[in-house]
């Protein structure tokens, strides 16, 4: 869970609704892409994510013939069955941007 300004948690579901906000204004504004790009941590503070300190962030924009693939660190203590869990809710975010048939 991310902290949200001043310090408290930000609910996952409030992520979940932050994160396509800032998506669509980095496709809206070319200025916004660049900032976002340039200082990843400093534009999601602004927009109400404080992103943890020790945990560093890059920004990497698809391509219409390039996607990129992000293998999450491996989750520790968790069954076979767990990872695989684990690995579904992780990957249903990153879907939505894979071409599909028929798109």
């Amino acid at each position: 869970m991310a902290q949200a300004r001043g310090g408290k948690k930000k609910p996952r579901k409030d992520l979940d609704a932050t994160i396509p906000k800032v998506i669509a204004k980095a496709w809206r504004s070319d200025e916004f892409m660049k900032r976002f790009l340039a200082d990843p941590v400093k534009v999601l503070t602004e927009e109400g994510i404080a992103w943890p300190r020790e945990v560093g962030i890059r920004v990497h924009v698809d391509e219409e013939h390039l996607k990129h693939f992000v293998v999450p660190v491996k989750p520790r203590g968790l069954g076979a069955d767990e990872k695989e869990r684990k690995g579904i809710e992780w990957c249903s975010a990153l879907w939505c941007s894979f071409p599909r048939e028929g798109r």
